[in-house]
């Protein structure tokens, strides 16, 4: 199956589940990825099934497999398989109570690193099953960019750029705290993982 780079969107991966060997690809037939257009429950359905992530050189990964089961895989290759969807199609938790939880990253010395931030796979109860220090203002730097360049056009707006913005720009005024434009941009949401499942 295929796994992007949840950092660019980009840079497939041919990932084995039985044996965590991933490959890079090269020609992905015309795959898309759909990076945050796609509903996760949806991907199962798709050749690329989720993304990975790579931390001072450590890779975490999430994806659909053969089995239709979410897992998330870390850098040591344990599993944890956190949904599974069934014959009839709903999405059943394997671990319930488990989800994903963030946190500022601290130094030995108690202090929080800039620009860092702790992910952290627990149970309803607190317990750590994995964590991982990421850079975190560099995807929020993404997600700005994406915010701002990733306009939805629309008959009423068709190059993305509404006329509130437009003369608040012109008139070097602060934009005022207006209901939505009909003009919306499409932006990838951040959420938390809901409580899941562990193999």
């Amino acid at each position: 199956m295929y796994i992007y780079s949840h950092r660019s969107a980009d840079e497939l991966l041919d990932l084995d589940d039985n044996t965590g060997i991933a490959v890079q690809v090269t020609e992905s037939d015309g795959e898309k990825i759909w990076a945050g257009s796609t509903p996760l429950a949806l991907r199962a359905r798709h050749k690329v099934r989720g993304s990975y992530t790579i931390e001072a050189g450590r890779r975490c990964a999430c994806f659909w497999n053969d089995e239709r089961e979410l897992v998330f895989l870390t850098p040591d290759g344990e599993r944890f398989v956190l949904f599974q969807i069934g014959a009839d199609g709903r999405v059943q938790a394997r671990m319930p109570g488990t989800g994903v939880d963030l946190a500022p990253a601290i130094d030995s010395d108690g202090k929080q690193i800039a620009g860092f931030s702790r992910s952290i796979l627990a149970d309803g109860s607190g317990r750590s099953f994995f964590e991982i220090v990421y850079e975190s203002m560099s995807y929020l730097t993404l997600f700005g960019l994406n915010s701002m360049l990733a306009f939805v056009p629309t008959r009423s707006c068709p190059t993305g750029i509404s006329s509130s913005r437009s003369s608040a720009r012109s008139t070097n005024s602060a934009p005022s705290r207006a209901p939505p434009s009909p003009c919306q941009r499409r932006i990838l949401s951040l959420r938390r993982w809901p409580r899941g499942g562990h193999r």
